[in-house]
């Protein structure tokens, strides 16, 4: 038993639309991928040499559509825009497995970038305190709680399997893996955030990520994708000169901050079978929110924040219901600054 898991970059296919309603093209690619690895893995095997499968002649015999060395790399080349004749594929050639047999999903990088050098520019340094873009690419593939198999075999030891199962048809592999999972996320694709020399504020931030899940038990690939975006911007106001008076005061000493953000977010998921070549969206909304609010210090123990919250959501699948939910209201926060004796 074991897991595997590794830096990965998949953002090739990740802009690509997802629909609740129609197959997506990264699916249709994938099953149209196991051909190709079914005719790579059929020809190096010298146990069967390319003979085609005799109940599925599209596929190469003990590699057919629901092979487990089939459909990974299938799965990997479609949803990371790889070429599917030069996909990686899982290695058998070291049978006593002490290297490990994935090592073919080579890692890649991820990044994170920050810049803030924008603020030199001339025009910019008397108009603008801070200024900083962002940016951060994350991605990872694993797999996890695989197993050798009791009945793998390979009679001549070329390090292919030889051993074709009487139900499945295919080549019963070294390691059973029940599932695969690639996830990857952007968090920012694009932050912006810029402090004006007025006292000013804005921040902006886009984020988008999306989980893929293969499993080998039912054959279906399970995908969420969500992107989200951030609008916040704030003010300070020094000295407030109030129209009214309370307690004989009118004007405010200390400073009021006013923020305001909007958000609007995109979450779905899709299941696609691989049996029946149907799709499924199992959950999913839009949802957008709008949180203004106001915080003053009254002093050193005291503050007040006055507060609106709005959230509304719309969802993807029928058997969900619109949702609105507002909140408003005042909040005191007073600080102890001395402890309590007993």
């Amino acid at each position: 038993m074991g897991s595997f898991s590794v830096s990965y970059i998949g953002l090739t296919t990740m802009f690509r639309n997802l629909s609740s309603t129609e197959m997506s093209q990264n699916f249709r690619n994938m099953l149209e991928y196991r051909k190709v690895i079914s005719e790579r893995l059929g020809g190096t095997n010298p146990y069967t040499a390319g003979l085609p499968d005799p109940l599925d002649p599209e596929y190469s015999k003990g590699y057919g559509r629901y092979s487990q060395d089939v459909v990974i790399p299938a799965f990997v080349a479609a949803y990371t825009g790889k070429n599917p004749r030069t996909a990686p594929l899982i290695l058998y050639e070291d049978r006593t497995n002490k290297n490990n047999p994935f090592r073919n999903f080579m890692p890649m990088p991820n990044w994170n970038l920050r810049y803030n050098g924008l603020t030199k520019i001339p025009g910019l340094q008397d108009k603008v305190r801070t200024l900083t873009i962002s940016h951060t690419y994350s991605g990872n593939l694993s797999m996890n709680n695989f197993m050798s198999h009791l009945f793998y075999q390979d009679f001549l030891g070329v390090g292919f399997p030889s051993f074709i199962d009487s139900v499945s048809g295919n080549y019963i592999p070294y390691f059973m893996v029940p599932n695969m999972t690639i996830s990857e996320q952007f968090s920012p694709l694009l932050g912006i955030d810029m402090q004006l020399a007025n006292s000013l504020s804005l921040k902006i931030t886009y984020n988008k990520s999306r989980t893929l899940s293969l499993s080998l038990v039912d054959y279906q690939v399970s995908e969420t994708n969500s992107s989200e975006i951030m609008v916040g911007c704030g003010y300070r106001i020094q000295g407030l000169n109030m129209p009214f008076s309370i307690f004989g005061v009118n004007r405010l000493e200390n400073d009021i901050n006013i923020k305001v953000d909007v958000g609007l977010r995109d979450d779905i998921t899709v299941n696609s079978y691989m049996a029946t070549e149907t799709i499924t969206a199992t959950r999913g909304q839009r949802v957008l929110t709008i949180n203004p609010r106001i915080d003053y210090i009254i002093n050193d123990a005291l503050q007040i924040q006055l507060f609106f919250d709005r959230r509304q959501s719309i969802p993807y699948v029928q058997q969900t219901f619109p949702l609105t939910s507002t909140r408003a209201g005042v909040t005191l926060r007073y600080i102890f600054t001395e402890g309590f004796g007993f």
